[in-house]
């Protein structure tokens, strides 16, 4: 009997650790804060299963100045995607504005896609005389390209004079 022992303790051990705090997920049941233990929930948004670029990656920056139609953010690199971290735009003027991805430097080359707004200038985002918008997202991404090999690019429907900055990842 004693020779049985040690296996079944070590076999009700390891039963009891695979149902034991040991296997549970981290935080509090249901992903809500307090509860007990002395945290809080760990959320860590995800990618088709991939971690947020934006969260775990160097971002990289882009200033904006321009009165163009079209502003590149990001410059397209083969077989890489953009992940926009945060926008800010502001203007003057009354404006018109949408983000959109594909080729070339006004990413109108080949393979136009709308990422925030549409493709067609005037059917965007319309903002008034000292208007614009703040997408703070930061630690997370706000929008990405859906193809990889595009660029990212701001694009208005006339001239105004637009000042911001946005903050993305290229992977």
């Amino acid at each position: 009997m004693i020779s049985l022992r040690k296996p079944l303790l070590a076999a009700l051990a390891l039963a009891w650790l695979a149902t034991s705090a040991f296997a549970q997920p981290i935080g509090p049941a249901g992903g809500g804060g307090g509860g007990g233990g002395s945290g809080g929930s760990v959320a860590v948004t995800s990618i088709g299963g991939a971690a947020d670029p934006c969260m775990f990656t160097v971002k990289s920056t882009t200033a904006i100045a321009t009165s163009a139609g079209n502003f590149q953010l990001v410059a397209p690199v083969a077989a890489k995607r953009v992940y926009l971290c945060s926008l800010v735009v502001v203007s003057g003027a009354a404006w018109i504005g949408n983000v959109i991805e594909g080729t070339g430097a006004a990413c109108t080359t080949a393979n136009e896609a709308a990422v925030i707004g549409s493709t067609t200038a005037a059917s965007g985002m319309s903002f008034a005389a000292n208007g614009g918008f703040v997408y703070p997202g930061g630690g997370s991404m706000i929008a990405s390209t859906q193809t990889a090999a595009n660029g990212l690019c701001l694009l208005q429907s006339g001239t105004a004079a637009l000042a911001g900055i946005a903050t993305w990842v290229q992977q």
